[in-house]
């Protein structure tokens, strides 16, 4: 047993280890625009207190309490306004994840090679480029921790007989829905968890999961009272584009490259510019992605033919369980599919690396064309993943965005320490690069909607003006008082 656990403990770190060193620009870059507007909501302890109260209408859109307010005070309070911290605490939040998907999957397979090669699908994806370079997008991340604790508890509850165990699953259902309102999928995650893990019990059924139903009709209730997001990209759409976008999310899952969709048009028609964008990363892409495809589908189909002629169907039981895994957690994604993010698909994630762990799995355990197979699929698969996440280390949006509003507040640091007081400081476009973004106004929401440097600063009395957002006033135009900057020498390109 003592052998067991110390071979997985060194699988575990050697999977951590390679996604340290995949991941690890992450702990290098700077504040991005909702970095600086979630600050903005986590000023003083009073914010953090009325964050919680759902029933109160918020200025903020989300109801994410822990991953927002608090998340943000806490490391204010420790880190200030140095994102390295912020970065430290999101990877050792994704590392604890890492472990608790082998828990989970372990506890679904009793099978550690299982549980290895799924968290090696789950960890390696470039699902977690946000996450991992931003600390805003750490709801992601506390959304998978608590959602794997409350399925993880409600697991052993079933299996155990622990109460306990049922009551931190309800408490951590709890937490989850305070992290994300996606949580929300949850009870449906626990529903077919239940019918795979024992034999179908309606009346139990129903009366063990109350709490569950409570707590998501209480939260469902408060949220009118709190409102909703009002973007146009959270329009509610049923139809042909839902299919469109689960499809990309699938891609995404298998660490499709992020920008992609950007480039392809109707009919899959892809646009030449992805590869001038791409470079070697998008040949890369498009030679091994079809490789891993086809070589996966062989071993799968392998594998079910082999237990159909065995009349087992076992395995073909948790495929599905992965696969309902997969689209429940898509659920409240796939109805807004105007609002498309390669990111918030990490826990569904799970689902679909359970069930490539166990085909990979099966595969190897087979006769030697299989096996040889198998082993390829996993090799080319690490390709894939590896190249996505190094083309999304250039042109992901996130970390683009934080290098503009890195190179804004150095430049003020530098030279600008001791602004006077009640200095206007004015965005010129300059050299405009992009017509129909300007760059001005790229330099506002890379500062958060311009808020940025009033909180690095600590300068209140500033105030800003951006030519393609809020132009200059024609009285204060031949102010003493007014900066004139060039915004497109902070653009990086």
């Amino acid at each position: 047993m003592m052998k067991y656990f110390k071979i997985n403990n060194i699988n575990i770190f050697l999977i951590v280890f390679f996604c340290f060193i995949l991941f690890f620009p992450g702990f290098t870059t700077y504040f991005y625009q909702d970095d600086f507007i979630h600050l903005s909501y986590s000023q003083s302890f009073r914010q953090i207190v009325e964050s919680f109260n759902i029933l109160n209408k918020a200025s903020y859109p989300y109801y994410r309490p822990i991953s927002t307010q608090l998340y943000f005070y806490i490391g204010k309070l420790i880190f200030g306004f140095n994102p390295l911290g912020y970065h430290i605490i999101n990877f050792i939040l994704f590392i604890l994840n890492i472990i608790l998907v082998n828990r989970l999957v372990k506890l679904l397979t009793n099978n550690h090679v299982i549980s290895l090669l799924s968290c090696v699908f789950f960890a390696i994806n470039s699902t977690h480029i946000a996450p991992l370079f931003s600390a805003a997008n750490v709801q992601e991340l506390f959304f998978v921790l608590f959602g794997l604790l409350t399925v993880d508890n409600y697991i052993r509850w079933l299996k155990f007989n622990k109460i306990i165990n049922y009551h931190f699953s309800i408490l951590f259902l709890v937490f989850a829905l305070m992290s994300k309102e996606t949580a929300i999928i949850l009870p449906g995650i626990l529903f077919i968890t239940n019918i795979y893990t024992r034999k179908i019990n309606l009346r139990k059924l129903f009366k063990d999961f109350i709490p569950y139903l409570l707590i998501s009709f209480i939260y469902l209730i408060g949220h009118y009272f709190y409102g909703y997001p009002t973007s146009p990209s959270y329009k509610m759409i049923i139809g042909v584009k839902n299919i469109n976008i689960l499809f990309w999310y699938l891609l995404w899952s298998l660490s499709t490259p992020n920008i992609l969709i950007d480039f392809v048009g109707p009919g899959l028609k892809l646009n030449h510019v992805f590869l001038e964008v791409a470079k070697t990363n998008g040949w890369t892409y498009f030679i091994f992605f079809p490789l891993f495809v086809i070589s996966f589908i062989f071993v799968l189909i392998s594998v079910l033919l082999i237990q159909i002629r065995k009349n087992i169907f076992t395995d073909t039981k948790l495929i599905v369980f992965g696969i309902l895994w997969f689209i429940i957690g898509l659920l409240p994604l796939i109805v807004f599919p105007l609002h498309r993010l390669a990111t918030e698909q990490s826990f569904s994630l799970i689902g679909l690396s359970l069930i490539l762990g166990l085909i990979i799995y099966k595969g190897i355990n087979n006769k030697i064309l299989l096996k040889a197979i198998s082993v390829l699929s996993l090799i080319v698969y690490l390709i894939v993943a590896t190249n996505s996440i190094y083309l999304a280390r250039r042109t992901h949006w996130v970390i683009n965005s934080a290098e503009k509003a890195k190179n804004v507040v150095v430049f003020f640091k530098n030279n600008y320490s001791d602004i006077p007081k009640d200095t206007i400081v004015y965005f010129k476009n300059g050299i405009v690069k992009i017509p129909e973004y300007g760059s001005s106004r790229q330099i506002y929401l890379a500062l958060g909607n311009g808020i940025g440097l009033k909180l690095i600063l600590n300068r209140q009395d500033l105030s800003f003006f951006y030519e393609d957002v809020n132009p200059l006033p024609e009285n204060l135009k031949e102010s003493a008082n007014v900066l004139t900057l060039d915004a497109s020498t902070f653009l990086g390109y």
